[in-house]
């Protein structure tokens, strides 16, 4: 997604106070922030490019842009092509949703590190992606953003479920051409409607599933979905630094 359709959003969520006595309070996971202008560039809103960079700390992989379908693979060459590195930095404002945790996956397999730097951005699917370290560090003044995953984004998800609507007016004209009474007619639709709503609920409920297992294989506290699937797919939750230790995003000491 475009950085700049997002629009900040303060998140809080309560805290469960432990014994009779205690007050009740609550904590703060995220955070507003106004990206810099800086963000606004072409690098950050074009198709993600791989660089490698050569660092006081070593060697690392810088990964900047739209993630794109199929760029787990893009990724993993670019991996095998920059041989040894110290880390991968991200600055990303998503993409592809379901790219995120291949990538995460491939990441994981090598036992790299990676690393949020100030003022970069890593939003969307690039949350995800970035999961996959096993050491993750997320720098001070860095922009770490989650929200729920949507189907909408998906241009060929949503052509698919266009052309499964399409047979509604298929549906209908058959159904009075044979002449059936109108309110058959209408039964008969409003069933076809509501399987295929059925089929898109599970659809759904399926890539939720795959999602928290996901983060479940990378460490990650699955109070993580309570503030991503409260935030509308076109806002973003940007994690606090109390977020980020909470869900375990940020795990270096």
């Amino acid at each position: 997604m475009i950085l700049r359709r997002f629009a900040p959003l303060l998140c809080l969520t309560a805290l469960a106070p432990q014994g009779a006595l205690a007050q009740k309070a609550e904590q703060t996971y995220c955070a507003s922030y106004d990206l810099p202008q800086s963000y606004q560039t072409d690098a950050f809103a074009a198709p993600m490019t791989y660089r490698v960079q050569n660092t006081p700390n070593g060697k690392v992989l810088i990964a900047e842009g739209q993630i794109m379908a199929g760029e787990s693979q893009r990724l993993q060459q670019a991996i095998a092509k920059a041989g040894a590195i110290e880390e991968i930095w991200f600055n990303s404002p998503g993409g592809a949703a379901m790219e995120g945790p291949y990538m995460g996956r491939i990441i994981r397999a090598r036992n790299m590190a990676v690393r949020l730097r100030k003022e970069y951005a890593c939003i969307s699917a690039c949350s995800y992606a970035f999961l996959g370290g096993v050491i993750r560090t997320v720098e001070p003044g860095a922009y770490y953003g989650i929200h729920m995953f949507s189907a909408t984004g998906d241009s060929q998800g949503m052509l698919e479920l266009f052309n499964r609507f399409q047979g509604v007016s298929t549906k209908r004209t058959e159904l009075i051409r044979k002449g059936n009474p109108q309110n058959k007619v209408d039964a008969a639709v409003a069933e076809y409607v509501a399987h295929e709503l059925r089929t898109w609920e599970k659809e759904s409920a399926k890539i939720a599933a795959i999602r928290a297992r996901y983060l479940v294989e990378m460490s990650l506290s699955l109070d993580f979905m309570t503030d991503a699937f409260n935030t509308d797919s076109d806002k973003v939750c940007y994690l606090s630094q109390a977020g980020l230790t909470r869900y375990n995003v940020a795990n270096a000491n």
